[in-house]
This record gives structure tokens, sequence and C-alpha cells, in this order.
């Protein structure tokens, strides 16, 4: 499977997907980017060389081994025509985790042999489940999670910096690009947005076992550019284990366990550089035993996007047949 498409490619996940590809040692040697904004976006760089960008009507599947949407607009249509092509599909963009015949995945997470289509959890649900694995399966999750402005695509991030920019320069804002006024500022999100990760969380919870979790989440965004926090509330049916699955925890190399003082204060700035997925305020419920509070800090978008998409096209190539 050497011929690659791309959707949304110039998404901040697409930039990250792009730059995470060019490492792998098993990279596309033919790799065609698409975007609804073709005409206006500049050529991407991907492994020394420019590559220009495509109107969505010019794909043509017969040509295409592996199709990658990325977050952004659903394209539905082209995801079922992808499928009816045979190409391989990893859709990002929330399309196929909704049909319930597609497996979710992300980093850690199982696929079965000889799938062709698999949905790419969000970054939330792919984070948390990532320290829940670890964990005997809770009875009830509750969320509440503050999302960065990258979530919200390049648009989120411009609107931050030149917000910012205006009120520390004592001008007024006229109008927002995003529902409202985000520099200084907290919104809350969607139930649509809750939704998404309520319903990514259980399935990667509970595929192909036969505990069941319920979870409940609520979003906002938050005036940070890069890096998601999670508040974790986890009840299990017995008492936690919360020194034994610290230990746990601190032998993997995927966590980092923070202690809260200044120097190791887990925080979406303390994440430049980092591949690690931060844990904090490690602790039992004062009032339940067999609840278990703490912490998640980690990127969204190479951590929680591109290299969950590149574990996927690993699995999906070693057993594409």
């Amino acid at each position: 499977m050497t011929h690659y498409a791309i959707f949304a490619a110039d998404s901040l996940e697409g930039k990250h997907l792009l730059e995470a590809l060019s490492e792998w040692e098993a990279a596309p040697t033919t790799l065609r980017l698409y975007s609804a904004a073709a005409y206006d976006a500049e050529p991407a760089m991907y492994r020394g060389r420019p590559l220009d960008f495509r109107p969505l009507d010019e794909v043509d599947f017969s040509a295409v081994d592996v199709a990658v949407f990325m977050p952004g607009k659903p394209l539905p249509q082209l995801v079922d025509a992808a499928e009816c092509a045979g190409c391989v599909v990893v859709d990002a963009a929330n399309v196929l985790s909704q049909r319930g015949d597609v497996p979710v995945f992300c980093a850690g997470s199982e696929l079965a042999d000889g799938a062709k289509s698999v949905a790419i959890a969000d970054a939330v649900s792919s984070h948390v489940y990532a320290l829940l694995a670890q964990l005997p399966t809770p009875q009830r999750i509750d969320l509440a999670v503050a999302q960065p402005v990258s979530s919200a695509g390049s648009n989120g991030v411009e609107t931050l910096a030149a917000e910012t920019a205006r009120l520390l320069n004592a001008q007024s804002l006229e109008s927002s690009q995003l529902p409202a006024q985000i520099a200084f500022n907290v919104l809350p999100l969607t139930a649509d947005n809750s939704a998404d990760i309520e319903h990514n969380l259980a399935t990667l919870l509970t595929q192909g076992r036969d505990e069941f979790a319920q979870v409940h989440c609520q979003a906002m965004l938050a005036p940070v550019f890069y890096g998601h926090c999670t508040l974790l509330r986890a009840e299990f049916g017995d008492a936690v284990a919360a020194a034994q699955w610290r230990e746990q925890l601190l032998a993997s190399d995927v966590f980092r366990l923070r202690d809260g003082n200044a120097e190791a204060l887990a925080s979406p700035a303390g994440l430049q550089g980092s591949e690690t997925i931060d844990i904090a305020e490690w602790a039992v419920d004062r009032r339940d035993e067999r609840v278990l509070r703490a912490t998640i800090v980690a990127d969204n978008l190479r951590k929680g996007a591109a290299l969950n998409i590149i574990e996927a096209l690993k699995i999906l190539i070693k057993t594409d047949t």
C-alpha cells in the first residue's frame, strides 16, 4: 500500500501527520493532499519537497490504496466512496465512529486481523483510555475537559492570538471568529462535543469485553493554544488500589506522573517536546474508597491525532492482504 490520499491535510492535525509520516520507515511513496480550500492553501512540505493541495472533486479512489480523513468537517460521501473502491480507510473526522460497525482505535487498543476501515478516537478519549486500560474497568467515568483553541482548528489559534493582542493593547473587540470572545475567557462547548467523547471512550473501553462503563463528559474551550486538560473521576466496583496502580504507571514510558511542585506541574505549557501523557492529582476520593480522581494533560495534535493514525496504519498494513 503505497498510494496515500490525505483529506483536510491543511488542518493542524494534518500538518503534524505529514511530519510523523516523514519520520516513518514505511512512509508512502505517493502522497496526495486534498483540501476544501485547495486553491488558497500554500504547498505543504513533505520529506523536503513541496506538495500542492488538490480540490476534493479531483480525487480518484481507484488510484488510492489508503485514504486518511483528518479532523475537521466530516466528509461522509468521500468516506463511503473510498470504502466502495476498496481502499483502506482511516477516519479521524468522526464519520465511521458513529456507524457502530467499524472499530474505534487509539494507540494501545486492538484491531482485528483483516480490518480495512477504522475510526480514530478523539484526543481526549485516546488519552483517558490509555490510562484506564492499565486499570480494572470502571463502572462510571466522569470527565471535565478544558479543550485548547487548536481543537477548533487554525481559526481557533488565530482568533486567540488576535484577540489577546488587541485586548493587551487596550483595543476593543468588535466581533469574534468564535461563538464568543475566547481571550481571557472560557466558552462552554456544545453537547455534541461532549457526546463524541462519551461515545468514543465508552466504545474503546467495551470493545471485545463484557464490562460496560458509563461515561459522562462536560467540555469547555479554554484560552490555551495546545494541549487539553481533563479532570477524571472514575468509580470502580472495589476499593481503589491507588499505590499499586501508581507503580504500574511509573513502569510505563507512556506516562509522566507529576507530584504537583512547581518544577513538575502538569499543564499544557509543560508538554512542549513531550509525547507522554502527564498524570497529576492521583488520589482516592476522600468520601468513597472506590473512586479514583486524577488529572490528565496531553498534546491534542501530534500525540492525540497524528501518532494514533500512524499506529493504526502500522497494524492495517501488517494485516492487509
